[in-house]
């Protein structure tokens, strides 16, 4: 992993601190919170703690944000009680801990001061793992579709790159979470330049980003490795998130989120995404080539502010702005037709969450 000068030597945490690592979504966080939650005995024997038993501390996240699961319509809040006992495990032990959750990215200034004081300024670290942004365009939008949206890409992308504080998109989180300047700057500004890491993961190094937990955490090299029995979050096919986006075009009117997320979500999608392995010549995602570009600017600007912080640098600063070629085929047009195992795997998915939670209710 090739990493800038100004990355620590040693392990950056101390003992006692509390690495906070804040995402920003779709950088690997899935993959590194199973890790953890898999290697929880092992992390205590090394004197670290990985709090709670679940795989990751979004729930917690969600209730320190004081923010709504899925949209208005039926979205519910997670009970402070979720934070609070998050708060006190960290409290109660001396270790090392790490606490993990994408969503805590898009605090506010307010939010992000209220979190650190609740987990002790003297002990926090904040960690940002960061991708190129036009990695990020399409993944973002996937699973934005994932949870209810029905935009089509060229019009989310149009909207969206607009940049930060002028877009007028349905999704104003995707600035929230991937302004990465100003994400450094806010956090930076609370727990200080020295306290703050940004990790540049490298793509084309998978296993990259588990040395790089390795060495922040202060672990014996190899304590952190791929779970293989993690929930996958590979990303979805042109043709499998068609059918999903147009399905919400007609779901979202008709029933609530708590519904959608039970059925379709953790059902149908989940199954899809599990089970069903496209084949090499299915059609992918394609970003635009004028987004490419404005990304690769937006990238450029960025990467410079970054590193001109003065917090922690770590990982491969050149895979933050790609310089090869842009790919400029045209968007293919939608499918007429879809696979008919992509509608059956979604079938499935569905009716199987359903029947289940109709037993859970019978018991």
């Amino acid at each position: 992993m090739v990493v800038n000068d100004n990355e620590m030597n040693g392990a950056w945490l101390d003992r006692q601190d509390v690495l906070l690592h804040i995402g920003v979504h779709k950088t690997g966080t899935t993959a590194i919170q199973a890790s953890l939650a898999a290697a929880r005995s092992q992390l205590r024997r090394n004197g670290v703690t990985y709090p709670g038993r679940r795989v990751s501390h979004y729930l917690a996240s969600l209730a320190a944000l004081e923010t709504r699961r899925g949209w208005a319509k039926g979205g519910q809040m997670v009970p402070a009680e979720q934070w609070d006992r998050l708060v006190e495990d960290v409290w109660s032990t001396s270790d090392k801990v790490v606490v993990s959750s994408e969503a805590i990215c898009q605090a506010t200034e307010q939010q992000a001061r209220r979190i650190v004081d609740d987990l002790a300024p003297e002990r926090v670290r904040v960690l940002i793992t960061l991708r190129p942004l036009e990695s990020l365009l399409p993944s973002n939008w996937q699973q934005y579709v994932k949870t209810g949206l029905s935009m089509r890409y060229e019009q989310w992308l149009e909207e969206v790159m607009e940049g930060p504080g002028r877009s007028s998109s349905p999704t104003p989180s995707f600035w929230t979470r991937n302004d990465h300047v100003a994400l450094i700057e806010r956090w930076s500004g609370i727990v200080g330049a020295e306290r703050t890491c940004a990790f540049f993961v490298d793509d084309s190094d998978r296993s990259g980003l588990f040395r790089g937990f390795d060495h922040l955490i202060g672990l014996p090299e190899g304590t952190l490795q791929p779970d293989p029995h993690a929930v996958s979050n590979r990303s979805l096919s042109a043709s499998e998130v068609e059918v999903i986006r147009q399905l919400n075009e007609v779901a979202a009117e008709v029933i609530d989120f708590d519904i959608y997320n039970r059925l379709l979500r953790q059902g149908g999608i989940l199954d899809l995404v599990e089970n069903r392995r496209p084949p090499p010549d299915e059609r992918r995602l394609h970003t635009p080539s004028w987004a490419v570009q404005r990304a690769r600017e937006h990238g450029r600007f960025a990467l410079t502010k970054i590193l001109a912080s003065g917090c922690h640098v770590m990982g491969a600063t050149e895979s933050y702005v790609p310089d090869g070629p842009i790919d400029e085929a045209p968007t293919p047009p939608e499918p007429d037709l879809v696979a008919a195992d992509i509608a059956v795997r979604l079938l499935f998915g569905v009716l199987h969450k359903a029947v289940e939670h109709r037993d859970q209710s019978a018991t």
